[in-house]
Protein backbone atom coordinates (compact mmCIF):
# COMPACT_ATOMS: atom_id res chain seq x y z
CA UNK A 1 0.00 0.00 0.00
CA UNK A 2 1.31 3.42 -1.01
CA UNK A 3 0.49 6.79 0.73
CA UNK A 4 0.65 9.67 -0.87
CA UNK A 5 2.05 13.00 0.41
CA UNK A 6 -1.80 14.19 0.85
CA UNK A 7 -2.67 11.19 2.92
CA UNK A 8 0.19 11.60 5.24
CA UNK A 9 -0.91 15.46 6.07
CA UNK A 10 -4.64 14.62 6.78
CA UNK A 11 -3.41 11.60 8.88
CA UNK A 12 -1.15 14.14 11.16
CA UNK A 13 -3.68 16.52 11.13
CA UNK A 14 -6.36 14.06 12.25
CA UNK A 15 -3.74 12.80 14.89
CA UNK A 16 -2.59 16.16 16.06
CA UNK A 17 -5.86 17.65 17.09
CA UNK A 18 -6.73 15.90 20.24
CA UNK A 19 -3.30 16.85 21.16
CA UNK A 20 -4.32 20.28 21.02
CA UNK A 21 -7.17 19.92 22.65
CA UNK A 22 -5.49 17.93 25.70
CA UNK A 23 -2.47 20.94 25.86
CA UNK A 24 -5.48 23.29 26.54
CA UNK A 25 -7.58 21.13 29.23
CA UNK A 26 -3.86 20.35 31.34
CA UNK A 27 -3.05 24.26 31.19
CA UNK A 28 -6.36 25.64 32.10
CA UNK A 29 -8.06 24.40 35.59
CA UNK A 30 -11.47 25.42 36.14
CA UNK A 31 -12.61 25.82 39.74
CA UNK A 32 -16.06 24.76 41.28
CA UNK A 33 -17.48 28.45 40.91
CA UNK A 34 -16.08 28.76 37.70
CA UNK A 35 -13.01 30.29 37.63
CA UNK A 36 -10.51 29.18 35.25
CA UNK A 37 -7.11 29.52 36.00
CA UNK A 38 -4.06 29.59 33.54
CA UNK A 39 -0.97 27.55 35.07
CA UNK A 40 1.58 29.08 33.15
CA UNK A 41 1.12 32.72 33.54
CA UNK A 42 -1.30 32.58 36.68
CA UNK A 43 -3.58 34.79 35.60
CA UNK A 44 -7.53 33.81 36.35
CA UNK A 45 -9.63 34.18 33.38
CA UNK A 46 -14.09 34.65 34.02
CA UNK A 47 -16.56 34.25 30.89
CA UNK A 48 -19.22 36.37 30.71
CA UNK A 49 -22.60 35.06 29.87
CA UNK A 50 -22.87 33.99 26.56
CA UNK A 51 -24.37 36.97 24.99
CA UNK A 52 -23.11 40.17 22.27
CA UNK A 53 -21.47 42.93 24.43
CA UNK A 54 -20.93 46.35 23.36
CA UNK A 55 -17.75 47.82 24.87
CA UNK A 56 -19.58 49.99 27.40
CA UNK A 57 -21.97 46.60 28.56
CA UNK A 58 -18.89 45.16 28.99
CA UNK A 59 -16.81 47.58 30.78
CA UNK A 60 -20.34 47.46 33.28
CA UNK A 61 -19.85 43.58 33.50
CA UNK A 62 -16.87 43.68 34.42
CA UNK A 63 -17.19 46.49 37.29
CA UNK A 64 -20.09 44.64 38.78
CA UNK A 65 -17.65 41.65 39.79
CA UNK A 66 -16.15 41.19 43.27
CA UNK A 67 -12.39 42.20 43.91
CA UNK A 68 -10.14 43.55 41.39
CA UNK A 69 -11.12 41.70 38.17
CA UNK A 70 -10.70 43.55 34.72
CA UNK A 71 -10.71 43.86 31.24
CA UNK A 72 -7.55 41.60 29.35
CA UNK A 73 -5.34 43.27 27.11
CA UNK A 74 -5.05 42.32 23.60
CA UNK A 75 -1.61 40.27 24.38
CA UNK A 76 -3.31 38.50 27.33
CA UNK A 77 -5.65 37.54 24.60
CA UNK A 78 -3.26 36.96 22.23
CA UNK A 79 -1.29 34.19 24.76
CA UNK A 80 -4.94 32.42 25.06
CA UNK A 81 -5.07 32.10 21.29
CA UNK A 82 -1.34 30.84 21.12
CA UNK A 83 -2.31 28.06 23.54
CA UNK A 84 -4.78 26.26 21.11
CA UNK A 85 -7.93 28.64 22.09
CA UNK A 86 -9.84 29.49 19.21
CA UNK A 87 -13.69 29.19 18.20
CA UNK A 88 -13.08 25.34 17.52
CA UNK A 89 -11.41 24.82 20.96
CA UNK A 90 -12.41 26.75 23.36
CA UNK A 91 -11.95 24.66 26.72
CA UNK A 92 -12.80 26.18 29.52
CA UNK A 93 -13.86 29.38 27.64
CA UNK A 94 -16.44 27.75 26.30
CA UNK A 95 -19.18 30.41 24.55
CA UNK A 96 -20.84 30.91 21.01
CA UNK A 97 -18.84 33.94 19.82
CA UNK A 98 -15.92 34.80 17.93
CA UNK A 99 -14.53 38.29 19.20
CA UNK A 100 -13.66 39.32 22.65
CA UNK A 101 -13.00 42.80 24.38
CA UNK A 102 -10.12 43.58 25.82
CA UNK A 103 -7.97 47.31 26.03
CA UNK A 104 -5.56 48.44 23.61
CA UNK A 105 -2.58 50.54 25.47
CA UNK A 106 -1.44 51.52 22.05
CA UNK A 107 -4.81 52.92 20.60
CA UNK A 108 -6.09 56.26 21.12
CA UNK A 109 -9.55 54.91 22.73
CA UNK A 110 -8.06 51.92 23.81
CA UNK A 111 -11.08 49.75 22.89
CA UNK A 112 -10.50 46.41 20.85
CA UNK A 113 -11.95 43.60 19.23
CA UNK A 114 -9.85 40.34 19.95
CA UNK A 115 -10.64 37.65 17.05
CA UNK A 116 -10.69 34.21 17.89
CA UNK A 117 -11.03 33.04 14.22
CA UNK A 118 -8.18 31.55 13.44
CA UNK A 119 -5.80 33.52 10.90
CA UNK A 120 -7.99 36.52 11.12
CA UNK A 121 -8.05 39.99 13.22
CA UNK A 122 -10.37 42.40 13.75
CA UNK A 123 -9.29 46.24 15.00
CA UNK A 124 -12.51 48.33 15.66
CA UNK A 125 -12.78 51.47 18.12
CA UNK A 126 -15.33 52.06 20.42
CA UNK A 127 -16.92 54.49 17.88
CA UNK A 128 -17.57 51.59 15.89
CA UNK A 129 -18.77 49.11 18.51
CA UNK A 130 -22.85 49.71 17.75
CA UNK A 131 -22.59 45.80 15.66
CA UNK A 132 -21.80 43.71 18.88
CA UNK A 133 -22.47 39.98 17.02
CA UNK A 134 -20.12 37.72 18.43
CA UNK A 135 -18.51 39.68 20.55
CA UNK A 136 -17.92 37.99 24.58
CA UNK A 137 -16.71 39.29 27.76
CA UNK A 138 -13.84 37.97 29.92
CA UNK A 139 -12.47 39.02 33.05
CA UNK A 140 -9.29 38.80 33.88
CA UNK A 141 -7.51 38.62 37.44
CA UNK A 142 -3.97 38.90 38.23
CA UNK A 143 -1.32 38.62 40.91
CA UNK A 144 -0.78 41.73 42.82
CA UNK A 145 3.00 42.13 40.89
CA UNK A 146 1.43 41.44 37.34
CA UNK A 147 -1.25 44.12 37.77
CA UNK A 148 1.23 46.66 38.79
CA UNK A 149 2.94 46.45 35.74
CA UNK A 150 -0.12 46.16 33.53
CA UNK A 151 -1.55 49.28 35.40
CA UNK A 152 1.66 50.92 35.08
CA UNK A 153 2.29 50.03 31.76
CA UNK A 154 -1.69 51.42 31.04
CA UNK A 155 -1.22 54.79 32.63
CA UNK A 156 2.24 55.53 30.80
CA UNK A 157 0.34 54.85 27.64
CA UNK A 158 -2.64 56.94 28.10
CA UNK A 159 -0.96 59.85 26.64
CA UNK A 160 -4.31 60.95 24.74
CA UNK A 161 -5.96 61.67 27.97
CA UNK A 162 -8.38 59.13 27.62
CA UNK A 163 -10.88 59.37 30.59
CA UNK A 164 -10.18 56.21 32.31
CA UNK A 165 -13.02 54.51 34.48
CA UNK A 166 -12.17 53.94 38.06
CA UNK A 167 -10.44 50.21 37.52
CA UNK A 168 -7.61 51.21 35.68
CA UNK A 169 -7.34 54.95 36.73
CA UNK A 170 -4.54 55.52 39.59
Amino acid sequence: MTLTKTTICVILLIVSIPVFADSISERFIVSPDGIILDSETQLQWMVGPDMDYSWYDARSWIDELEGDWRMPSKYELLDLYNAGVDIYHWGPFENSGKYVWAFDIQSNDLSFIFSFIPDYDVYWSRQYSQDTFGIRVFAVYSPPVRRRLVLRTFRNWNRFDFPLFPRYSG
